[in-house]
């Protein structure tokens, strides 16, 4: 293993005692006292997200916008911390899954085995499923095992700290189209405040705006393209507005 500086000691140690509470001490607390008389999508994963926001200090500020969409939905966020895992659920009152790559699996085990239990996450291992069609089919077999309403996902396709937005991947703005399935854009700022694990960076107190933006629909006779363009531009207009805009 090589020598780390000093100066990257504490903090490096910091990390690892962050992975440990994120990945497996605050999983297990969630799983032994979660609520049993409440509503499915106010349990286990939820429970979760709600003491990672107290641990941290999350000050979810709401911004006046559309009410969130009820039913089927998939909710467009940024990814920009390992903190949106909490945050967005916590924003979308638990009744979203949340769209995640095998990776995070591998790192935080007991993420995935307490997930299992309430089909809160559903990780898939991207290029796994060769065809666009056996991708959607297993979609579609999630939807109808998880009790859950919604699915959070991140259409840039993994982490930016930028201030534009990158290109949104086709994938699941296809899968809406055909399944005529509305998507919601929730736009969230200064998760990577919150955690920046890249520069093993963290922060309490930080003040985390959001809105929710109208739900974007198939129109009868429209092209899958123009669908995708709508949803781009909601999304480029949300981020320029919260997170570029700084509201």
């Amino acid at each position: 293993m090589p020598h780390l500086p000093t100066s990257d000691r504490p903090q490096t140690l910091r990390l690892v005692y962050e992975a440990l509470r994120f990945g497996f001490v605050d999983p297990c607390a969630a799983l032994l006292t979660a609520p049993r008389r409440v509503p499915m999508h106010r349990k286990i994963t939820y429970s979760w997200a709600t003491r990672m926001v107290r641990r941290y200090d999350v000050r979810l500020h709401p911004i006046p916008g559309a009410p969130q969409c009820r039913g089927r939905t998939l909710y467009f966020c940024p990814h920009r911390s390992v903190a949106d895992f909490f945050v967005h659920k916590v924003v979308t009152d638990g009744r979203a899954a949340t769209l995640s790559r095998m990776l995070v699996a591998g790192l935080f085990p007991m993420v995935w085995l307490v997930t299992r239990l309430d089909r809160s996450t559903w990780f898939f291992v991207r290029g796994r499923r060769k065809t666009k069609a056996s991708f959607f089919a297993w979609l579609d077999r999630e939807f109808e095992r998880s009790p859950l309403e919604g699915l959070i996902v991140y259409p840039e396709g993994h982490r930016h700290h930028g201030r534009e937005p990158l290109p949104l991947r086709a994938g699941m703005i296809r899968y809406a189209f055909e399944r005529g399935l509305p998507i919601q854009v929730v736009m969230t700022a200064n998760t990577e405040l919150v955690i920046d694990e890249r520069r093993r960076r963290f922060r309490r107190g930080v003040t985390v705006p959001y809105r929710f933006y109208p739900p974007i629909r198939p129109e009868p006779g429209e092209s899958a393209g123009s669908f995708r363009g709508r949803v781009s531009d909601c999304f480029r207009r949300a981020f320029a507005e919260i997170v570029a805009g700084g509201a």
